[in-house]
């Protein structure tokens, strides 16, 4: 990150993106991941280019009120969800969404990290409404595929397995990481067939209050060494998935981009400030 970049990310909270609140700096990585992985004292790479620099140092700015609300609907439920799949107890759909939305929080930190200056490619929506609310309808669009791994780390490494796997331009929906010993792949539905059969594969239900909370998904063990689990992961996300991710988040902003050149359009406000930003880089 140059120190161009450096500066706009510490202007303001890349949660809500308002400027001038009180910031308190969050870890990319949370800690309790951080000290599940043993990766809170020791390097870690993919935070600052090919620098390897410990976990408790992988943080960035976020207001005190986004940082406390990450915290309470996300990161303390999806610690407690971790436990539960890999103790073999599964997760139910309220918990797979949690996940997902989990993921993208990840994804999109690491986003404003490499690629600050492009932050209107990613989408228009922050990260906190697309975190932090409960997924609109359609849900069944977003499925989420879990993998377990058996041994929880390889012999030559003191660390167990910790990181995300694919960096979208454009799409703000594909994530995939591998964290301690569970592999994850948040994708558009419609592409399942593109997930290999080393997953277990969950759409989200079109009915969520419908389903019976005691209703378990059971991940499949599909991996022997983490090794192995990255590797799969990252052949899987950074081939056809992506491109046709990619593809789908560049004809959704084409649509609507058309949307808001009509006189009687309605856009959101999110998107009005959108165009705003993108009509004031562009003069």
């Amino acid at each position: 990150m140059s120190n161009q970049e450096r500066a706009l990310v510490k202007q303001l909270c890349i949660s809500c993106t308002e400027r001038g609140k009180k910031t308190n700096k969050e870890h990319i990585f949370p800690q309790w991941l951080l000290k599940k992985t043993n990766t809170f004292s020791n390097p870690i790479t993919g935070t600052a280019g090919n620098k390897k620099i410990p976990g408790k140092h992988c943080v960035i700015p976020i207001c005190e009120e986004c940082n406390s609300e990450l915290g309470r609907i996300l990161e303390l439920p999806v610690s407690k969800i971790f436990e539960r799949i890999e103790n073999n107890q599964g997760f139910n759909d309220f918990e797979a969404e949690l996940l997902v939305r989990w993921m993208w929080k990840i994804t999109s930190m690491f986003y404003w990290i490499e690629r600050s200056k492009d932050e209107d490619d990613y989408g228009f929506v922050s990260v906190k409404d697309r975190c932090l609310k409960r997924i609109e309808n359609p849900r069944e669009r977003i499925s989420i595929a879990i993998s377990l791994i058996e041994n929880e780390k390889d012999e030559k490494y003191e660390d167990t397995a910790m990181g995300i796997d694919v960096l979208p331009k454009y799409s703000n929906v594909l994530a995939a990481g591998v964290f301690n010993k569970t592999a994850i792949i948040v994708y558009y539905s419609k592409y399942d067939h593109l997930i290999s059969n080393n997953f277990t594969k969950y759409q989200l239900s079109s009915t969520p209050f419908l389903m019976n909370p005691e209703k378990r998904i059971l991940p499949i063990m599909g991996f022997r060494e983490p090794g192995e689990a990255i590797s799969k992961v990252i052949s899987v996300v950074n081939g056809r998935l992506l491109l046709s991710h990619e593809y789908e988040a560049v004809m959704q902003l084409k649509q609507l981009t058309e949307e808001a050149k009509k006189k009687n359009s309605f856009l959101s406000k999110e998107a009005q400030k959108y165009f705003k930003r993108i009509k004031k880089k562009n003069k």
